[in-house]
Order: C-alpha cells, then sequence, then structure tokens
C-alpha cells in the first residue's frame, strides 16, 4: 500500500501515478503539475511550485497549499521566484513577474511517517 505525497491518502499502484514528488493521488496529479520538492528533511520540506498563468494559477496554488496543510505539515513561508515571464516578451524585459513560489513547510508527526 503507498500513499498520496500531497494528500496522504492511501491507495494501491493502479490508482497513483508516480512523478519527481513521489506517489500522487488522480486528484493532485492533475492539479500538481509544475510542482516539485526541492529538499526533504527530517522535519522540513520546500516545494518549488511553477506558475505559468499568474492569475489563472492562483486558485489552483491556494488548492496547493490547502492539500499540504491537510497532508499533515504546515506552511511556515512562500517566497516568490520573480523575473522574465511571457508577459516580458511583448512589455520588455524590464517587466517581471512571479515565475513560482516556493513553499517551506514544517513536517508534524504524522506527515513524517508513511510519506516518500
Amino acid at each position: 500500500m503507498i500513499t498520496c505525497h500531497v494528500c496522504g491518502r492511501r491507495l494501491d499502484s493502479s490508482e497513483g501515478v508516480e512523478s519527481e514528488v513521489g506517489w500522487l493521488c488522480g486528484v493532485c496529479s492533475s492539479e500538481t503539475a509544475g510542482v516539485g520538492i526541492r529538499y526533504e528533511g527530517k522535519r522540513w520540506r520546500i516545494y518549488y511550485y511553477h506558475i505559468g498563468d499568474f492569475e489563472e494559477d492562483l486558485q489552483k496554488f491556494g488548492a496547493f497549499l490547502e492539500k499540504i496543510e491537510d497532508g499533515g505539515e504546515k506552511v511556515l513561508a512562500i517566497v516568490p521566484n520573480t523575473g522574465i515571464v511571457k508577459t516580458s516578451l511583448v512589455l520588455g524585459t524590464s517587466f517581471q513577474g512571479v515565475k513560482g513560489f516556493a513553499v517551506v513547510s514544517k513536517k508534524t508527526e504524522g506527515a513524517t511517517q508513511g510519506r516518500r
């Protein structure tokens, strides 16, 4: 038996999708495209969440944060990664936007067990 890395739901290998983040259930795999774990420690985890279209991706990003907290982790910091984005091609390189977010979370006792 495996668990979804984001929401913690128990599933068998036929239900899950293995990704760079770990095993994901069907719901989390569709909502977390562009998400990766950049650091995994005993007590801390740092995700990187890529943003393609800022306004459209905000709702998905909010759902991702909810899933982290529902999975037994506490989000402690969200750090924006700014730089040249698609709009910069039209408005010039002096225009910069949000390319993604680093999400720093602290694992709780429940989140440190059964996760990859």
